[in-house]
């Protein structure tokens, strides 16, 4: 698909060259040449996706190629996924300790002495309150 820039005096361009410049050299903004049109058939198979697969499915003709629908399906799942989480939580806890450690040494150490407590904490407690909910779900259920 190509994209044409609102003042018409750019040469049309592909998705690529749209996502990587924003606005048009003559200053104008890009619009799609053609707007793709969905049949009824195509709508009624969108009823049951998820927001964000929807969306993947009706932007993927906007982006002629530019990624596949799954290639597009596996940078959202790093993105919102866990390990990309786990991998900045690990990285600003250590900033967070230096800089309490710059603060003070005898304060980050008393706050660090309870983490463990708190970890023993979470460990015996959360089978006890999994159980009771599991429990009370059951009991509802009835």
């Amino acid at each position: 698909m190509l994209y044409s820039s609102t003042r018409g005096n750019s040469p049309s361009v592909n998705f690529l060259e749209v996502l990587t410049s924003g606005v048009a050299p003559d200053g104008g903004l890009y619009l799609p040449e053609e707007i793709p049109l969905f049949n009824k058939d195509e709508l009624k198979s969108y009823e049951s996706l998820t927001y964000n697969q929807l969306a993947l499915k009706l932007l993927h003709p906007y982006m002629d190629d530019f990624l596949e629908i799954n290639e597009l399906e596996k940078i959202r799942n790093f993105l919102t996924g866990t390990s990309l989480t786990v991998i900045l939580d690990s990285i600003f806890s250590v900033i967070y300790i230096c800089v309490m450690l710059t603060y003070s040494f005898k304060l980050t150490f008393f706050a660090l002495a309870v983490v463990p407590f708190f970890i023993i904490l979470t460990l015996t407690l959360s089978p006890v309150i999994r159980r009771q909910l599991r429990e009370k779900a059951v009991s509802n259920a009835r």
